[in-house]
């Protein structure tokens, strides 16, 4: 978490952030943080099995995604979710702890960021700071200006 928020004070991106229990699902999620303002964001880790490039896909968490459409759209053959070893690799994330700042962990910059417009457009976003332990609330434009930051690829989609 402090890699996290160090590389957002770095950048003088402003945040709020709340403390909560343990969360490891949507559901979970919606339980626990439902006082927290903003736009509450899902985060799915994505390989593709024959050209080897792996995702990072953020959506709200009301919003279902669909796999083969996406993988259609990207010109890959077979997405799947990345397993938990992949998931260190690349981004040094736990399950349960995904989030777009995973990709300050990314030394090879080889995670493409896609980003779901509603989230592009919603005034203010809510995520975890690489732990699910607590989550940021933060605005478009500290988020755009966050993941702008990344050396990353991305696409903002409608998904």
């Amino acid at each position: 978490m402090y890699k996290a928020l160090e590389y957002l004070d770095s950048r003088k991106i402003k945040y709020i952030l709340y403390e909560h229990e343990a969360v490891f699902t949507c559901e979970a999620a919606d339980r626990v943080c439902a006082m927290i303002p903003g736009t509450m964001c899902k985060n799915l880790f994505l390989t593709d099995r024959k050209s080897g490039k792996f995702y990072l896909v953020t959506l709200p968490v009301t919003k279902r995604l669909d796999i083969k459409a996406l993988t259609k759209r990207l010109a890959e053959s077979s997405m799947r979710f990345g397993n938990s070893e992949e998931l260190m690799a690349k981004l040094g994330l736990l399950p349960g702890s995904v989030s777009p700042l995973g990709l300050i962990n990314n030394k090879d910059n080889d995670v493409t960021f896609i980003l779901d417009s509603e989230i592009g457009e919603a005034e203010t976003v809510s995520i975890h700071p690489n732990v699910n332990t607590a989550s940021l609330t933060i605005s478009k434009d500290n988020f755009r200006k966050m993941y702008e930051g990344f050396k990353n690829r991305y696409s903002v989609l409608d998904l």
